[in-house]
């Protein structure tokens, strides 16, 4: 993947604390907060600015995608593929429950839908619980990473 849009002053990079009040700016713009620690991020920074970050979660024997957040000036700029293409080099296969309205930019990446019976127990309980359920219309996707995985025999289905 190569990301020519990206401005070249963009840089991905590991999260540091003194980060975190940006990241959770970030995340509750996208109503996407929670209890991180910073350096659990990547982040896409630009011009001393975070333009987005990203870290995956370990559950249910998966690595998960969660969250992931793109502010609103640097949206469709090649920012949240940059910040997967760092994930997937360090994780090789990532999955993650996509909003409904994001499924294209993540099947664009290579990623294709999976089973709810595979997805994290806890990621099932916040989508069980979550009032915009029907609105936000949750799907599990998986990619197969930059290295072959347990995915790559799910895409052959």
């Amino acid at each position: 993947m190569s990301h020519p849009s990206i401005q070249p002053a963009c840089a991905i990079r590991t999260g540091r604390p003194s980060d975190a009040d940006d990241i959770n700016s970030l995340l509750d713009a996208w109503e996407m907060g929670g209890d991180f620690e910073p350096t659990e991020f990547l982040v896409a920074e630009s011009e001393g600015r975070i333009a987005g970050v990203a870290r995956v979660d370990r559950m249910d024997g998966y690595v998960w995608l969660h969250p992931i957040a793109v502010a609103a000036g640097y949206q469709r700029q090649g920012v949240g593929s940059a910040l997967l293409e760092g994930l997937l080099r360090q994780h090789g296969s990532i999955r993650v429950v996509a909003r409904g309205a994001s499924v294209p930019f993540y099947a664009h990446l290579g990623f294709f839908p999976t089973e709810w019976d595979e997805v994290a127990s806890s990621l099932k309980a916040e989508c069980d619980g979550c009032t915009d359920a029907a609105e936000c219309r949750p799907v599990p996707m998986c990619h197969r990473g930059l290295q072959p995985t347990e995915c790559e025999e799910q895409q052959s289905v």
